[in-house]
């Protein structure tokens, strides 16, 4: 995985530590090999998998109108998720800590607005639960079969039904693959 020229290192050693935490975990992830710069950019280089994202066979049966495949594809989603935040951490990030971070650099918010959405997370629960906190089928990729999950930049320590409230927002409105 390539970064953009202006990551920050810490964010690009905090994937690799979501990703091993979670490897190490028995989720199926791809494992990391190395972490290094290369051109001004920073590189996790990790396994390659080669497969199809759980999206496009969502989209397929979507396509069809193929209401078996469809729910079958979301309860895996959800046996997934439920896997990840069954898992317990206390030293990784705060996921509240990842989402202020994101408040704070939405440009589009006033200040006003900035006040108020962190004044809201500070009474939200602390969790100690692993969650992805990117979850959605973009992020899921089939290897002989089997899923894979990608993408740990923002997983971290936190409440599981927030995750899920996000899982919930991608299905709403997808990322792009």
């Amino acid at each position: 995985k390539v970064f953009n020229i202006n990551e920050k290192k810490y964010n690009v050693f905090t994937e690799a530590l979501n990703t091993t935490f979670a490897e190490a975990n028995r989720l199926p992830v791809a494992s990391i090999r190395r972490v290094f710069r290369e051109d001004g950019h920073w590189v996790l280089e990790m396994d390659y998998i080669r497969g199809s994202l759980m999206l496009k066979d969502l989209l397929d049966a979507i396509g069809r109108e193929d209401y078996s495949k469809m729910d079958s594809l979301l309860q895996e989603l959800a046996q997934i998720q439920y896997k990840i935040n069954s898992l317990h951490t206390y030293n990784l990030p705060n996921y509240k800590t990842c989402i202020a971070e994101s408040i704070f650099t939405k440009t589009s918010l006033s200040n006003e607005q900035i006040e108020r959405l962190l004044d809201y997370l500070k009474g939200l629960p602390e969790g100690n639960c692993f969650i992805h906190g990117d979850f959605h089928p973009v992020n899921i990729i089939y290897s002989d079969g089997e899923p894979v999950i990608l993408d740990w930049l923002t997983a971290g320590s936190g409440v599981s039904e927030c995750d899920v409230a996000r899982t919930y927002l991608n299905l709403l409105h997808p990322p792009a693959p």
